[in-house]
C-alpha cells in the first residue's frame, strides 16, 4: 500500500518538474530523507497516457520559447531598419557626392551638332560608368542627362516637359530608348549593318580592320551572336593573302575572335618584314649590277672617245725636233691631243727638245732658274 502511494507521488513530482522547466524555473529538490525507508527499489513502469501527456507539454514549451525568441529578433531588426532610414538632407548629400564622383570619371558629352559623334557609343560608355557607381535606374537616367549639351540638351528639356506625371519617374531604359530613337533611328542602324556586311580590309592594316569590325559588330548582334558566325564574318573581309593562314587557324577548337585577330596581325607583320628584306636585297643587287654596267659602258665610251679623238696623221720625230705640219699659233695649241710625242724625252711638245740642256723650257734661255725667269716675273706682276 505504501509502495503504490510512493510511486504515485514520484510520478506527480516528475510532471511538476516538467511544467516548471517549461516556465523557466526548476522544481525544488525532493526531500531525500522523506519516506526513504518505504521507497521501493524497482518502481512500477509509467503508463502510456502519462508519457504522452509529458511529451506534449514539453513540445508546447519548446514552441512557446521559439516564438518568443523570433519575436525578439524581429523587433531588433525593425529597430535597426528605423535607424538606417536616411533623412532628406542625407539623401541630398549622397547625391552630391555621387555627382562629384561621376564627373571625376570624365564621362563623354553629347552635342549632336559635331561631326564625329556616335550616340550608341555615348550610351554604352555612360552606362558603364553609372553601373560601377551602383546607382538606381532613375538616378542613372538623371546623371546621364547632365552630359547632354547644345542640341541634345534642348531636345531633352522639351521631351521632359511633355513627359506625363502619371507615368512615374524616368528610368534608364526609358531614357535610352527615347534617346536612341531621336539621335540614332532605325535607318541609321540598318546602314551600320550594311556597312558591316560590305566591310573588307583592302588597303587597311589588320589592326585598323579589326577595330572597324568590332565597332560595327555591336550594331548587328544577330550576325555575330555565335562565336563561329562572328569569326566567319570576320574572315569574309580579310585580304586574300591572309585568308589561307586564318582558315588554318579556325581548325583549332579553342579559337575565338580575339585570338584570330591576334594571329592575323602576327602573320601580317611577319610578311611585311619578309617583303622589306626582299626589297632591300633587290635594291642592293640592282645597285651593284647597275654600277657594273655603268663601268663597262664608261670603258667602252672612253675607248671610242680615244679612238675618235686620236689624229689620223701622227707627226714623226726627226732627231731632237718634232715636225708638226698642222701647227698653228693661237688658241688650242696646248691641247694634249694635238701635240706630237717627242722621240727624245717621250713627252708631247712642239719644236726642239731641250732635254739635256740648261735651257728653261718656258722661255728657252739659259743662265737662270725657273724661279728667277724674267718672263715669269713679268706675268706675275701683270696678274697682280
Amino acid at each position: 500500500m505504501h509502495t503504490r502511494r510512493n510511486a504515485e507521488r514520484r510520478h506527480e513530482e516528475e510532471i511538476a518538474n516538467a511544467r516548471g522547466s517549461s516556465h523557466g524555473y526548476e522544481a525544488p529538490p525532493l526531500d531525500e530523507d522523506a519516506n526513504i525507508e518505504h521507497a521501493s527499489v524497482n518502481p512500477p513502469p509509467l503508463m502510456d497516457q502519462n508519457i504522452r501527456t509529458t511529451l506534449i507539454q514539453m513540445a508546447q514549451a519548446i514552441i512557446t520559447q521559439a516564438q518568443s525568441s523570433t519575436t525578439q529578433d524581429q523587433a531588433m531588426k525593425n529597430q535597426a531598419n528605423r535607424e538606417v532610414v536616411p533623412h532628406p538632407h542625407q539623401q541630398v548629400t549622397n547625391m552630391a557626392f555621387c555627382l562629384r564622383d561621376f564627373t571625376r570619371m570624365n564621362p563623354p558629352f553629347f552635342y549632336e551638332s559635331k561631326v564625329y559623334e556616335y550616340p550608341q557609343e555615348f550610351i554604352d560608355e555612360v552606362y558603364n560608368i553609372l553601373l560601377s557607381m551602383g546607382l538606381s535606374t532613375s538616378e542613372k537616367a538623371k546623371f546621364a542627362t547632365y552630359q547632354l549639351k547644345d542640341v541634345s540638351q534642348t531636345w531633352y528639356v522639351q521631351w521632359r516637359n511633355n513627359w506625363p506625371l502619371r507615368s512615374g519617374l524616368v528610368t534608364w531604359e526609358i531614357f535610352k530608348k527615347e534617346f536612341l530613337y531621336r539621335f540614332f533611328p532605325r535607318e541609321m542602324r540598318e546602314a551600320k549593318v550594311v556597312e558591316l556586311i560590305n566591310l573588307h580590309q583592302r588597303a587597311m592594316s589588320m589592326h585598323d580592320y579589326s577595330l572597324k569590325f568590332i565597332q560595327l559588330s555591336k550594331y548587328a548582334p544577330s550576325l555575330v551572336s555565335h562565336p563561329r558566325d562572328e569569326m566567319s564574318r570576320f574572315m569574309m573581309g580579310v585580304s586574300d593573302d591572309l585568308k589561307e593562314e586564318c582558315h588554318s587557324a579556325l581548325l583549332h577548337d579553342n579559337m575565338n575572335i580575339s585570338r584570330l585577330m591576334v594571329h592575323a596581325k602576327h602573320v601580317e607583320k611577319a610578311r611585311s618584314r619578309r617583303k622589306s628584306k626582299d626589297s632591300k636585297r633587290a635594291r642592293a643587287f640592282n645597285g651593284s649590277s647597275s654600277k657594273n654596267r655603268l663601268e663597262v659602258q664608261d670603258k667602252h665610251r672612253f675607248k671610242k672617245w680615244v679612238s675618235s679623238s686620236a689624229p689620223t696623221k701622227i707627226p714623226k720625230a726627226r732627231g731632237d725636233k718634232v715636225s708638226n705640219p698642222n701647227f698653228k699659233k693661237g688658241r688650242g695649241t696646248n691641247s694634249p691631243t694635238k701635240k706630237p710625242t717627242c722621240g727624245k724625252c717621250g713627252k708631247k711638245h712642239y719644236g726642239n727638245c731641250l732635254k739635256g740642256t740648261d735651257n728653261f723650257f718656258d722661255c728657252g734661255k739659259t743662265g737662270h732658274k725657273v724661279s728667277y725667269c724674267p718672263n715669269v716675273r713679268v706675268q706675275d706682276k701683270g696678274i697682280g
